[in-house]
């Protein structure tokens, strides 16, 4: 069997459709499946690139970066048997309109509500996930939302991280039971320096907090940053560090100079998979004060790394973080609990239960979630 993987993002970029794809290439082809990949990249190519992968430019216009990926799919198509897409709308798209000239079929992975998430950034919408699934919007909001229900009603097969997602694609989709929860799974090698030599590394001193995010609205970091200038103005010690980047950045720097925080509070940037999990491992807490998850690679790993986890009670989470095992859940954007959860971690007010933790990550458990995702790639 050989089945094309379209991703909206494959490494140096970094996220998960990037991470999961990379594991997609070392597990599938030990269960007999062959693979193809095609990306949106801001380079032809990179050193390093296998045979296999096929890069598109994604700084093109829409419709000329839509109509090569479309192109790409369909020049390759008698090399495949099936296609796995990675998300509805930039891969999606594409893949949807090329699958109906070359008739083959394909699986969607849905880990976001696109419309949603391009509506909170760039078009005004200020409902929930939840919420938003229940109103109708400006032409724009409802043009995505046009082409990421069109897309998953179309799909074979669509794949869901989460319950809570399983949850929102029913809204799109009349036929639910094409719909099925895969949790994602992770492989990290243990990290070779241990907590301290990270911390002498990278420079971290006092009770050190790590969140990683897009810098965007709805991962709530003005708030997280008003969070730290009130236990900053109790006299503790501690300091923030955020990787990531997004149209939010901006507003953050003002505010953090504002708040004269340019001692306590750090914005790295872009930093590699291997840089991100020497940060967990180094760090006292992640900080994720988010509206919205579908499930979070970023909690998966920070578990992985035993790094306790503060985060907020919406979407996926509570299916990654379970209360007083691996981490504490939160209101979103609720500073007074942010504060006094923060200020109970540091006063040695929880501990992470390492047999715990093991316990209820049987369900990522890596041979299990793959053998469960080849079954239904070949039915």
């Amino acid at each position: 069997m050989r089945i094309l993987i379209a991703t909206g993002i494959y490494p140096p970029d970094i996220g998960g459709p990037a991470t999961y794809t990379k594991e997609l290439e070392k597990e599938l082809p030990k269960r007999n499946i062959e693979i193809e990949v095609v990306s949106y990249s801001d380079e032809d190519s990179f050193d390093g690139d296998p045979e296999y992968l096929f890069r598109v430019n994604r700084n093109a216009p829409i419709w000329k970066r839509y109509f090569c990926y479309a192109k790409k799919v369909w020049q390759r198509r008698k090399e495949f048997d099936i296609i796995y897409v990675q998300d509805p709308v930039s891969s999606g798209v594409p893949v949807w309109l090329a699958s109906k000239i070359i008739r083959k079929p394909y699986i969607l992975k849905v880990v976001g509500d696109y419309a949603w998430e391009q509506g909170k950034q760039r078009f005004g919408v200020k409902e929930n996930p939840d919420d938003f699934q229940k109103k109708r919007y400006a032409f724009s909001v409802e043009l995505m939302r046009f082409l990421q229900k069109r897309v998953a009603k179309n799909a074979k097969k669509i794949f869901v991280p989460s319950n809570y997602l399983k949850m929102i694609v029913s809204h799109w989709v009349k036929n639910t039971e094409k719909i099925q929860v895969i949790y994602n799974t992770l492989d990290i090698a243990p990290l070779e320096k241990n907590k301290e030599e990270l911390r002498k590394e990278h420079g971290l001193k006092g009770f050190t907090m790590l969140s990683v995010a897009r810098l965007v609205p709805w991962k709530g970091f003005l708030s997280l940053i008003d969070v730290v200038s009130t236990l900053k103005a109790k006299g503790l010690d501690l300091n923030l560090y955020i990787i990531g980047e997004g149209p939010e950045r901006i507003k953050m720097e003002t505010k953090i100079k504002n708040l004269t925080l340019e001692k306590n509070i750090f914005l790295l940037g872009r930093k590699s998979h291997k840089e991100v999990l020497e940060y967990l491992g180094a760090s006292d807490l992640f900080v994720l004060n988010t509206e919205y998850e579908g499930l979070s690679h970023l909690l998966l790993e920070a578990t992985m790394m035993h790094c306790p986890i503060l985060t907020t009670r919406v979407g996926g989470n509570p299916e990654a973080v379970k209360e007083g095992v691996n981490g504490i859940l939160v209101s979103y954007n609720d500073k007074e609990a942010l504060g006094e959860k923060i200020e109970m971690i540091m006063n040695g007010g929880f501990e992470l239960k390492k047999k715990k933790v093991e316990e209820f990550f049987v369900r990522f458990e890596k041979k299990v979630l793959f053998d469960k995702l080849v079954q239904v790639l070949k039915t």
